[in-house]
């Protein structure tokens, strides 16, 4: 006398899960790339920081190169006479054989007259 329908059929199901299959599988690669931009400024942040060390190793033993820094605005020039010290650090970029990125720091400390 009643029809009762309580749960979903079996095409239903799998009708879904084939949505959902295609979805995903549509979606998946973003997620790849933001896995991999993370990883790259992880790396980048890295090397970074290790420039950064090299700097502070060479501050504390003095061994920057003596240069000469010149500000002009139109008939006036400032020279400043500074040690510049120089930081290269590299690090991998993802999805790319054998190519790397190089962070560079310069650092300038003036002589105080």
């Amino acid at each position: 006398m009643f029809n009762k329908n309580n749960g979903f059929t079996l095409v239903e199901i799998i009708i879904s899960i084939t949505l959902l299959s295609i979805i995903a599988i549509a979606v998946f690669p973003v997620f790849i790339n933001i896995f991999n931009s993370i990883f790259s400024a992880g790396d980048k942040t890295v090397a970074t920081y290790q420039a950064q060390q090299d700097i502070i190793n060479d501050l504390d033993s003095g061994s920057g190169s003596s240069t000469t820094v010149t500000f002009s605005n139109g008939s006036i020039n400032i020279n400043i006479n500074a040690n510049m010290y120089t930081a290269t650090s590299s690090y991998k970029k993802p999805n790319v054989k054998a190519a790397s990125e190089q962070v560079q720091i310069y650092y300038y400390r003036y002589a105080t007259p």
